[in-house]
């Protein structure tokens, strides 16, 4: 087909088909002459085309290393990966892959074009990256009962629980570091605490969250158990008290009992 008939030395075309070409070029003079014709061959290559671009691991945690890994076609060779987000360019070099660790938390769009060996470039393939802030681990406070306070009886114990990234989803509570123990609520949460059958003294509380990746910091209070009848070793107080003086008590009759006996013998 005819490229250009015109008065210009030079065009500029981009719509020339893959392949080899033979171009034929002919000039005419002022007084409608024409020249022989001359011809030269163009090869025109096919552009590059991207066929992979994976992104691992994707979404990822922010100052975590993230691999990034390209491909193409071309009727020659691959000779350059082109990466960039929208702000920048990370990579321009020969590996097909490369990593990083330093992308800022948020939602990334990532785009990849490949080179040819004769300098084409490919366009543009995109891919989402996800970088996500490191997690925050949650929160736990006891407001109930207070540090160094004395209990008796039944104790609620009780507390408020946050996380500042995500959701609570369990409390726990340990006594003198016992098994932990799940409790009732989460963003106010209690638990009943039974200390009649304890034997008194000191006890520390500690309680934990969990939002589904980290706990929080151990929160805890020391408190001392004081029953007026203490369960712990088997025997009440109370209860020994009052069979003593009756013991004192049944003694005294018997004494008396015996002493009116023998006044009664005596006098017979």
């Amino acid at each position: 087909k005819e490229l250009y008939n015109g008065t210009e030395p030079s065009i500029t075309l981009s719509d020339l088909s893959p392949g080899d070409h033979t171009i034929y070029l002919k000039v005419q003079d002022d007084l409608g002459a024409w020249s022989e014709e001359v011809n030269a061959t163009l090869i025109i290559h096919e552009k590059p085309v991207v066929t992979l671009i994976d992104i691992s691991p994707n979404p990822a945690t922010e100052g975590e290393t993230v691999t990034f890994t390209g491909g193409g076609t071309d009727d020659g060779s691959i000779e350059r990966y082109l990466w960039r987000t929208d702000e920048k360019v990370l990579y321009n070099g020969t590996d097909a892959a490369f990593s990083l660790s330093n992308l800022s938390a948020g939602n990334h769009t990532i785009t990849l074009k490949v080179q040819d060996n004769s300098g084409a470039l490919s366009e543009p393939v995109s891919a989402s990256l996800t970088i996500t802030a490191p997690n925050q681990p949650p929160v736990v406070t006891i407001t109930s009962p207070k540090n160094r306070s004395k209990v008796s009886g039944k104790v609620t114990i009780s507390g408020t629980a946050s996380d500042p990234d995500g959701t609570v989803q369990r409390v726990e509570v340990s006594i003198n570091g016992g098994d932990w123990i799940l409790l009732t609520g989460i963003t106010n949460w209690n638990y009943e605490w039974d200390t009649k059958k304890l034997k008194n003294g000191e006890y520390t509380i500690n309680v934990r969250s969990y939002d589904g990746k980290n706990y929080s910091q151990e929160q805890s209070v020391n408190i001392t158990v004081e029953n007026k009848d203490d369960g712990g070793d088997g025997f009440i107080p109370g209860f020994v008290a009052v069979a003593l003086i009756g013991a004192v008590v049944i003694g005294l009759l018997l004494i008396s009992s015996y002493a009116l006996i023998y006044r009664v013998k005596k006098k017979f």
